[in-house]
């Protein structure tokens, strides 16, 4: 996995962590519907893309909704901006997602359990700034998890992709990023 695939990937693991924590937590199970909210805004003078050292200023909204039939929804709004240190030349993504996710693991009765991430919206949209559209992924995707009995990462499938995706498929993301900063 490369590029934005590897950053979902990467999502979708602290995501199912953080549920995964919720449920050995022992904590009182929530109302059939709970709502939250937050918008932060960051700087990584540390970053790194696709092999670039560089600074990334980062901000993200997001909107956690936790439905009855047992999935929660999170609406995303996130935009970031990497300036490499090597040419001082910046790239711009932006993304306007729906997730959906299950909140309690799948059985896969075979002693791994599955979560499922579908994603609905405009995935990542990467551009110049001041300039052109380079690429954008947009459409219904579903990236799936598997982890074994002791919590060990087992495998990770994109299923249900429709619509352009030349961010997510064969590592397009670092092919359209490293051009755009040299």
């Amino acid at each position: 996995m490369r590029g934005r695939s590897l950053q979902l990937f990467a999502l979708a693991v602290l995501a199912a962590t953080v549920l995964l924590a919720l449920m050995a937590s022992g904590a009182v199970a929530a109302p059939a519907i709970q709502h939250h909210s937050a918008k932060v805004t960051t700087t990584n003078t540390d970053a790194n893309q696709c092999d670039i050292p560089g600074t990334q200023v980062e901000t993200f909204m997001a909107n956690v909704e936790e439905l009855p039939n047992g999935t929660r929804r999170f609406e995303f709004w996130e935009r970031w901006v990497f300036t490499s240190a090597l040419t001082g030349k910046s790239i711009e993504s932006f993304a306007a997602e729906q997730m959906t996710t299950n909140v309690d693991p799948i059985e896969n009765g075979d002693g791994t359990v599955s979560f499922f991430f579908t994603f609905n919206g405009l995935e990542q949209q990467l551009k110049l700034p001041n300039g052109p559209v380079l690429a954008r992924d947009v459409g219904p995707i579903t990236f799936t998890l598997t982890f074994d009995a002791s919590g060990d990462f087992v495998s990770f499938t994109i299923s249900g992709e429709k619509g352009p995706h030349p961010l997510t498929d064969g590592g397009g993301y670092c092919n359209i990023l490293i051009p755009a900063l040299s």
